[in-house]
């Protein structure tokens, strides 16, 4: 079972590429994209058995965050 910091380790090494690709081709980040990335992706982990069903309550990471948006 991968843990929250795996998750976010491998989610940022294989999904975020994707995403900067399609969605940031200004070199803009495009949170909502990053953000809703990070939902799909701890979705498939849980669908697919490699993190728990708690996953559904881990916070996003530091990069799905705008700077102007606080991490409650």
């Amino acid at each position: 079972m991968l843990t929250r910091a795996g998750a976010i380790n491998q989610f940022v090494s294989e999904v975020m590429p994707s995403i900067r690709t399609e969605y940031e081709r200004d070199r803009l980040p495009d949170y909502p994209a990053r953000s809703e990335g990070w939902n799909n992706f701890v979705d498939a982990l849980v669908t697919e058995g490699k993190a728990p069903e708690r996953a559904y309550h881990w916070k996003h990471p530091r990069c799905c965050y705008a700077p102007w948006e606080t991490r409650a």
